[in-house]
């Protein structure tokens, strides 16, 4: 499973650097956990941006000491549960360099109700991205939060 995410952030990085636009319908949910709300889509759909259907919420928080956590919801925002999805996740950070993107990977567990994970050390140029690739039953789901601060 950990080879087929692998392969999948490096198959999706070109594309997924462009965020020309989002990936999946705009949503105007309230987040539940105070966090940014973005669409969760297959990750075959990438390409497709905002005519990807949706499956599912997906929901971000930040904490200061680093700490991300990931919550999955149903189209109408209620909590799913993390045992349907694998074990682990990847999500990359990607900030815009002077000259080209800087990508730096984090690994994602499930624990409770979310993944959770810890940014990369170092200074992250703001604005920058989160892109979050998980399995579903087997399947390959992919969440952007884009335009963090």
């Amino acid at each position: 499973m950990k080879k087929l995410i692998l392969a999948l952030v490096l198959g999706l990085s070109t594309s997924i650097a462009a965020h020309d636009g989002g990936h999946g319908p705009r949503l105007t949910d309230a987040p539940v956990h105070g966090g940014v709300i973005a669409p969760v889509i297959q990750a075959s759909n990438v390409k497709l941006g905002r005519n990807a259907p949706l499956i599912y919420k997906g929901e971000l928080l930040r904490s200061d000491d680093g700490t991300v956590r990931v919550y999955l919801y149903t189209p109408k925002m209620q909590l799913l549960p993390l045992s349907q999805f694998g074990k682990k996740g990847k999500a990359i950070l990607e900030s815009k360099g002077k000259n080209a993107w800087d990508k730096r990977e984090l690994e994602l567990t499930a624990s409770g109700d979310s993944f959770i994970g810890k940014l990369p050390k170092g200074p992250i140029r703001k604005p920058y991205n989160i892109d979050v690739m998980i399995t579903d039953q087997g399947k390959a789901i992919f969440v952007a939060f884009d335009k963090l601060d």
